[in-house]
């Protein structure tokens, strides 16, 4: 990726090295993503923006084709998707707290998962884990969250979408 201010003081530059510039400018629009931007806080957010974008297509796109694949299976099996009480009200909670942080965090101990600055929930390896992972699979597969990046240990980070937000807005607890 290739960031151009614009609006530069260009008097100082000779006619040759303009040219060169433009030249590499002309070869490299079908390389690679060139951009201009104004000032450096236009920089920062199509930086950013870029950067998402690639991770989203790319590399995320790679490290979770598992995962992928595991949704589509499940969304054309048409499979009936069915909630406990406990996790509608883990849901709720999360979709309702200030902070809609979503971490996994393992120890010796267990697992931990942490949904918002107040609720937390903590259990040992095996069956607990897998419990968790189908439940955040199917709201997954539902669409009630979606999988913003992974972390250093490749565990994804979700975020709740809008239609998982109106979903909690329908629960009562």
């Amino acid at each position: 990726m290739l960031y151009f201010r614009k609006n530069i003081d260009i008097s100082s530059t000779s006619p040759e090295n303009l040219q060169k510039l433009m030249d590499f400018k002309q070869r490299m629009k079908d390389k690679t993503l060139w951009w201009e931007y104004n000032d450096e806080h236009d920089f920062k957010d199509t930086f950013k923006q870029h950067l998402q974008e690639f991770l989203n297509s790319t590399w995320l796109k790679e490290n979770m084709a598992e995962v992928t694949e595991e949704r589509k299976t499940l969304s054309q099996e048409k499979v009936n998707v069915s909630f406990t009480s406990q996790e509608l009200t883990m849901f709720y909670k999360w979709a309702n707290s200030e902070d809609s942080r979503y971490m996994v965090v393992r120890d010796r101990s267990g697992v931990g998962v942490i949904m918002g600055p107040k609720t937390g929930y903590h259990f040992k390896r095996g069956k607990e884990e897998a419990e968790w992972k189908d439940f955040m699979k199917r709201l997954l597969d539902l669409g009630y969250i979606q999988i913003k990046r992974v972390d250093k240990e490749n565990n994804p980070i979700y975020e709740i979408t809008k239609k998982g937000y109106d979903f909690a807005n329908t629960l009562n607890y």
